[in-house]
C-alpha cells in the first residue's frame, strides 16, 4: 500500500517498510514498523507521531543518544559484574555519547498502537552489544523522551 504520509509500506502483521536514520554520527538503516490491522486505516495519533517525529528528528536524536549514554552509564557496572573476563568487550567503560556507535546498532523505529486520543508514542529500538537478549529501547511519548531501557516498553 503506499500511504500518504508513510509512503510505501507492507502488511506482515503489522505495517513496516525500510527505515534510515542517522546517529552517532552515522547512517543507519532499520524498519519502521507500525502496529495495526490489514483492513483498518492507521491510526491518527500514530500518523501524528511519526510527523511530529520527522519534524524534529534532529533534536530528538540527538536527546536520544544523550539519553542512551545516560542509560548506559547508570548500568554499565552491573553488567561489567555479569560478563566478567568479558566486560571488556561486551561492556566496555566508554567516555561519551560518540563511544555508543560502537555498542548499539539501530534496529527499528515502532509507532504502537494507542487506544487514547492525542497520546503520541515512538519507540527507538537498538540491538545492544550488553543486553544482547532484550536490547534497549528509547521511548518518546508526546514528543519528549520518557524512557530508556529494555524494547519491552515500546513493543
Amino acid at each position: 500500500m503506499i500511504h500518504e504520509v508513510f509512503g510505501q509500506i507492507q502488511y506482515d502483521y503489522l505495517w513496516s517498510k525500510t527505515f534510515e536514520i542517522r546517529i552517532f554520527g552515522q547512517k543507519e538503516v532499520g524498519v519502521l514498523n507500525i502496529s495495526g490491522e490489514e483492513d483498518e486505516e492507521i491510526a491518527q495519533n500514530q500518523i501524528d507521531a511519526f510527523t511530529e517525529f520527522e519534524l524534529h528528528k534532529s533534536r530528538l536524536i540527538e536527546s536520544t543518544e544523550t539519553a542512551l549514554f545516560d542509560y548506559y552509564q547508570s548500568v554499565i557496572d552491573e553488567y561489567r559484574d555479569r560478563y566478567g573476563n568479558a566486560a571488556d568487550e561486551y561492556a566496555p567503560y566508554i567516555n561519551d555519547v560518540e563511544d555508543m556507535k560502537s555498542l548499539l546498532k539501530f534496529e527499528a523505529i515502532n509507532l504502537p498502537y494507542s487506544f487514547i486520543d492525542n497520546q503520541r508514542v515512538v519507540g527507538i529500538l537498538f540491538k545492544a552489544k550488553w543486553e544482547v537478549e532484550h536490547g534497549v529501547a528509547v521511548k518518546i511519548f508526546n514528543g519528549k523522551i520518557v524512557d530508556v531501557g529494555f524494547q519491552e516498553i515500546v513493543l
